[in-house]
């Protein structure tokens, strides 16, 4: 009983932290992501690229 009580719970945090993630974003926040998102995959790159070297 406990057991699937827990999992019900885990499962509802689970859902409730995506939910809130989607919702509680404004677009500038979505902005500053998605720079963020952009700023990382070019350093990635350019990190590539020196060890390439």
């Amino acid at each position: 009983m406990f057991n699937r009580i827990l999992l019900t719970l885990l499962n509802q945090r689970e859902e409730y932290l995506n939910l809130k993630e989607e919702v509680s974003q404004t677009p500038l926040e979505q902005s500053i992501k998605l720079i963020l998102q952009k700023i990382n995959q070019d350093i990635e790159k350019i990190m590539e690229l020196n060890q390439g070297e």
